[in-house]
């Protein structure tokens, strides 16, 4: 029998968020290089195909979007 998908060993390197001190990992994004932090943890979602035949998959999160203090994180807007 397969293990969940949560209760796997990971071969991703995790830390603690700094502000919640959540398990979370960095990747590097496609468009700009820039390293973006998820949730350690995958999150199971349905997927439709153009089918409409629905799926269920597991998809890592944005932590910005999870983590209770993000705003600290985020780059101030300068005066232009």
């Amino acid at each position: 029998m397969t293990q969940p998908i949560s209760e796997r060993p990971s071969p991703i390197q995790t830390q603690k968020c700094k502000a919640c001190a959540a398990p979370i990992f960095f990747v590097k994004t496609a468009a700009t290089g820039k390293f973006m932090p998820l949730d350690a943890r995958p999150e199971r979602r349905i997927w439709l195909d153009k089918a409409g035949k629905a799926h269920s998959v597991s998809v890592f999160v944005p932590h910005h979007s999870t983590c209770s203090d993000a705003d600290q994180f985020r780059k101030k807007a300068t005066a232009q």
